[in-house]
């Protein structure tokens, strides 16, 4: 059969092309950080997907998934991305490796899944939504992490598959009950809200047996849950329910959306702009835009929707995950995993539609509030984008009221000249491709921006733990299992914080050493008395965040035997006998030559007692280990600008001014933490 080179062909093999190279990126750079672009969203996209795997972690390390016996972790222990964890960690080992590559499965097996069955649905038109959603830099991104929301996903694009397909058979709509708990017990309990547009798709399907096959599905779900949630759980099921009564309420209060209608306006129009979710992805943004546009005014609407059932099963996906996710205080980026699907899905069933011709030239009331929603979220979520393009910072508060009535005034001009608009219906593919490009273009120069700006901070801190310190020691804190995915430190996620209970914990499992973002360190020594006068073994820069590791004061010196590095430090910080730290530093050396945290001490030792001229040659060894460590080249540059102010050295004026450059370089956000260091230097030596 010969390939003929029309234009609907060439369309689709450069589809095809896109996709496969946008699937093949998923599985590079597996240990390697989130892009240092990604900032401002928390410290959540390097802590929480390694606390996932923490029991599969243990069980392929030690052959006991819960060595603290801590059952407030529980709810993690059973979800579905635990379990690809465990399969891969005991086929190729416990590593970020094997972790990321879990989730990078996982994840790009549930883009197959759903855009298989949005084939049988839409035919050639589901590698729209395969594009969308492979070639997306955020989903790549969280795709290669091990997050509840990739299990989740995964799940879903089963459910999909399966209620479309099975439907009219009794034990289709039994598995169609479990899945939706297992959305909910082995992906995020957010995801039970399924069960609505599954109910929408079956009712629509057929009335006669609608009310049956509704029945089943929710008796299979509420009798499932309960054999699960007992199976999984038993006597901890209270832990499951105190932990998400913490993550809803507990911790950031009641959801600011269910306070007041204002609140909840204001966090609905607001909701993905505080995430960046179209900042990084606006095209995106377009494409949804013009597809709810031409379904809300399309000539008769209710028997649109009630005729296209994987539409609608789309729409109330979406418009359910919106309105109960948008509401929450706490709504970070990786939770829009689970709305991208169904966006890409609406976008393409619409744009897949040759029977619709023009727009409904009637103005309606329901018609003209949905146009109005949609053109006032346009306009906030379009000033989020402006805010962090041009200004570096987002709006103001009170945006979405800014927002309404120049939302108004255009959303009464659409109705009123919605005749006008009937070439965006006729040449809607146009449009889609004009977009797809810019989609595609756009997502791969961020891409590129993360190969070219890329760094392994964390695995290499990972690495270097191994080191420095010894082989009882028992790691706690924020960056516990983030630190420990790359070795056999045993090692929990616990910080108390203001709703812990559990404050006499840290001594009752003779825990070591925290792993801890240096500014959260005052605040948590009110909940960890511990901390308090403990001993910082070392600090890493990982991703934008600056960690320490901190020996417990009250465990030193009783099941603790410290590493030739930590007496190395204990005696940098008192330096009585400044040939004590060479000899074990260099002790240290030779075992660990490529130490990170182990150089950078020497390089300090040799500042301390000016021996100058072996500073930069010890930051060189560095960078020939880790030659894309921005942190290292700022480190280096501070040196020796305070050489040069103390000396008055033109010669490490020159080397500071060059470091510095690398440094921003390899990430163009440290020009400000530059600026800071160099204010302070010069207030201290004047």
């Amino acid at each position: 059969m010969r390939f003929k080179f029309n234009k609907q062909n060439v369309l689709i093999l450069l589809s095809l092309l896109i996709f496969a190279a946008a699937s093949i990126i998923r599985f590079c750079w597996l240990n390697a950080d989130p892009p240092l672009f990604f900032t401002g969203l928390g410290q959540a996209l390097q802590t929480d997907p390694y606390n996932i795997t923490y029991f599969a972690r243990n069980f392929a390390l030690f052959g006991d998934s819960d060595i603290f016996d801590y059952p407030r972790l529980i709810v993690f222990k059973y979800s579905l991305m635990s379990l690809f964890s465990y399969i891969f960690f005991a086929i190729g080992g416990v590593s970020r490796f094997t972790a990321n590559l879990a989730a990078a499965v996982i994840s790009l097996g549930s883009i197959f899944i759903y855009t298989r069955a949005l084939q049988t649905q839409i035919g050639k038109y589901c590698l729209i939504a395969a594009l969308l959603l492979t070639a997306n830099t955020i989903m790549i991104v969280y795709g290669k992490l091990p997050f509840l929301e990739n299990g989740l996903i995964f799940l879903c694009a089963v459910l999909y598959f399966v209620v479309f397909k099975y439907s009219g058979q009794l034990s289709g709509l039994i598995i169609t009950g479990v899945l939706i708990t297992l959305c909910g017990l082995s992906g995020k309990m957010f995801g039970l809200m399924m069960i609505f547009p599954v109910c929408a798709a079956l009712f629509f399907m057929s009335k006669k047996t609608a009310t049956k096959k509704i029945v089943v599905v929710v008796a299979s779900s509420f009798v499932s849950f309960l054999i699960l949630a007992f199976s999984f759980y038993g006597t901890r099921i209270d832990a499951v329910f105190q932990f998400l009564g913490e993550q809803t309420a507990g911790v950031y209060g009641i959801p600011v959306g269910l306070t007041s209608p204002v609140k909840f306006l204001e966090q609905l129009t607001t909701f993905t702009g505080n995430t960046k979710l179209f900042y990084f992805s606006p095209m995106l943004l377009v494409l949804l835009i013009i597809a709810l546009f031409i379904v809300i005014n399309s000539p008769r609407l209710r028997e649109k929707i009630r005729s296209n059932l994987p539409l609608l099963f789309n729409l109330v996906w979406l418009v359910s995950g919106f309105l109960l996710l948008s509401v929450f205080t706490y709504r970070p980026l990786r939770y829009h995993l689970f709305l991208v699907f169904p966006m890409a899905g609406v976008i393409s069933i619409v744009m897949s539609e040759d029977g619709l011709k023009s727009l409904n030239p009637r103005i309606r009331i329901v018609n003209s509030l949905l146009t109005l929603v949609v053109v006032w979220y346009l306009a906030v979520q379009a000033a989020f984008i402006g805010y962090l393009a041009f200004l570096k910072k987002y709006p103001p508060d009170e945006i979405s009221w800014y927002a309404l009535f120049p939302a108004l005034i255009v959303s009464l001009l659409v109705m009123i000249y919605k005749k006008y608009l009937n070439g965006i219906v006729r040449r809607r593919m146009e449009i889609l491709i004009i977009c797809g490009v810019l989609y595609v273009a756009h997502q791969g120069f961020l891409i590129y921006k993360w190969h070219d700006t890329i760094s392994y901070t964390m695995h290499q801190a990972g690495n270097d733990l191994k080191g420095i310190l010894s082989d009882n020691c028992r790691l706690s804190g924020s960056y516990a299992q983030a630190l420990s995915i790359d070795n056999a430190i045993r090692s929990v996620t616990f910080i108390p914080g203001p709703l812990g209970e559990d404050k006499n914990r840290v001594c009752d499992w003779d825990i070591t050493h925290l792993a801890i973002e240096e500014g959260n360190v005052k605040s948590i020594s009110k909940y960890i008395p511990q901390l308090a006068g403990s001993r910082r073994v070392a600090e890493y820069y990982l991703k934008d965040s600056k960690v320490g590791i901190y020996r417990i004061k009250c465990r030193t010196g009783r099941d603790y035997a410290m590493t030739d590095f930590e007496r190395a430090v204990d005696h940098m910080t008192s330096p009585r006998y400044p040939d004590s730290i060479y000899y074990y530093l260099t002790r240290f050396l030779e075992h660990y030559p490529e130490s990170k945290a182990g150089l950078r001490l020497l390089a300090d030792y040799y500042f301390m007692t000016q021996n100058i001229d072996k500073i930069i040659p010890t930051f060189n060894r560095l960078f020939d280990f880790y030659p894309n460590d921005f942190w290292l080249y700022f480190e280096c540059g501070r040196t020796c600008y305070m050489l040069a102010r103390v000396t008055g050295n033109p010669g490490m004026s020159y080397s500071a001014e060059r470091y510095f450059d690398l440094a921003r370089e390899k990430n163009p956000t440290m020009d400000k933490i530059i600026t800071v260091a160099r204010k302070r230097i010069d207030s201290m030596i004047r």
